[in-house]
């Protein structure tokens, strides 16, 4: 079965199994491209590599949808005020993993989860990682770090890979790199 049947698959079974995550994970538009390792979205477009794919699990592309649109819906994008960028795309994403998890859905192995953050918000998150990051004189977050496409991911292990997610916006096709967030 191709990429994009499989990606197609993924959302039907969402909105079976979970009607709400899969109205959201309906309205996006899977693009197949070369140009990203594992997937990147900004909340109406979706693209993906074939081969990242094409090695994942149904069950873990239901993840990965619905991670995807979740960071639009909690408005993560614009909740991220000042904060460091990775930093706050990590934190976010275990916030939404944490919400994934409460509603049934399995969390692929090496995804961003931990109990720790079940009772926290994004925001919370934050603050927490920054102080375990920095007590640790680790400043992998720092203002000039570029964005990571995986902070956990690990060689071909299709499915230990990070959902990170943008803002949607009307003017799409004219939106920088920088404005798209990578997995």
């Amino acid at each position: 079965m191709r990429s994009s049947e499989r990606l197609s698959k993924a959302k039907s079974l969402l909105a079976v199994k979970y009607p709400y995550f899969g109205m959201l994970a309906a309205r996006l538009k899977h693009e197949p491209s070369e140009d990203v390792r594992t997937y990147a979205s900004n909340g109406v477009r979706f693209l993906y590599n074939e081969s990242f794919i094409d090695r994942c699990s149904t069950e873990a592309l239901m993840f990965i949808l619905t991670n995807a649109v979740m960071h639009h819906v909690l408005a993560h994008q614009q909740r991220r005020l000042g904060r460091k960028g990775a930093l706050w795309q990590l934190a976010t994403d275990y916030a939404i993993n944490t919400l994934l998890h409460r509603n049934g859905l399995k969390i692929p192995t090496g995804a961003n989860y931990d109990k720790a953050y079940e009772k926290m918000y994004a925001e919370e998150i934050y603050e927490a990682l920054k102080e375990q990051f920095y007590a640790e004189g680790d400043d992998a977050f720092g203002e000039t770090t570029p964005p990571q496409e995986g902070t956990k991911s690990q060689e071909g292990a299709a499915e230990e890979s990070i959902v990170l997610s943008g803002e949607i916006r009307e003017d799409l096709d004219t939106q920088t790199e920088s404005e798209w967030h990578y997995a």
